[in-house]
């Protein structure tokens, strides 16, 4: 009998902890979501020093808050997402304005097929 409730313990454990991590994920490309359509505003509201500004402290928070998500997540999507993200600002900074646009929109698909990968649907799992 004990086995059988250390057995459930600790699946409840697992089940806690990927429920936790779907979660935090979740919130975490929310954010950075909604960090794109605002950098976007400001470029398009032509505050370039704000803009340029966004975008290097997303890059700066993309880094920091991502650094465990290759132990879910495919490490090419990724690293995808990541060289889109770090462009932002060069783009910026090198006065490449008619491509800062796309290279935005270009991340926020990224982040969206990530956001989407960790939803737990039949097509997911299998």
């Amino acid at each position: 009998m004990k086995r059988v409730i250390v057995a459930v313990v600790l699946l409840l454990l697992v089940a806690v902890g990927c429920i936790v991590a779907i979660v935090l994920q979740h919130d975490i490309l929310e954010e950075f979501l909604a960090d794109t359509v605002e950098m976007e505003q400001l470029f398009l509201e032509d505050d370039l020093p704000a803009a340029t500004n966004a975008a290097a402290t997303f890059a700066e928070q993309y880094t920091k808050k991502t650094k465990y998500f290759s132990l879910f997540l495919p490490q090419s999507l990724l690293t995808e997402t990541q060289k889109s993200v770090v462009s932002l600002t060069p783009i910026l900074q090198h006065g490449e304005h008619k491509d800062f646009v796309a290279e935005v929109h270009r991340c926020r698909l990224l982040l969206q097929k990530l956001h989407d990968m960790e939803v737990p649907t039949w097509q997911n799992v299998f």
